[in-house]
């Protein structure tokens, strides 16, 4: 789903990655730094199994990073 200021709440993992281009490990060294914050979510054994970053934690980085644009599909019948 598409991620806005708007009407979101959150940012999973793998979404910076697709959608601003943010490596994974770039991605806990700005953790690190504090310019992303994230939440870690775990299981009963206490193994995390994902990181949100919520939107209104995280609005400056938002908005002073672009979105990679979607790529656009067009399909062609050839004869």
């Amino acid at each position: 789903f598409p991620v806005t200021i708007d009407d979101k709440i959150y940012i999973k993992d793998w979404q910076l990655k697709s959608y601003y281009g943010i490596h994974p490990m770039t991605a806990r060294k700005m953790r690190r730094l504090g310019e992303l914050v994230g939440r870690d979510l775990k299981r009963k054994d206490g193994r995390r199994y994902c990181t949100v970053y919520l939107v209104k934690e995280n609005r400056s980085f938002i908005e002073k990073s672009p979105k990679i644009p979607s790529m656009e599909v067009k399909y062609v019948c050839g004869k």
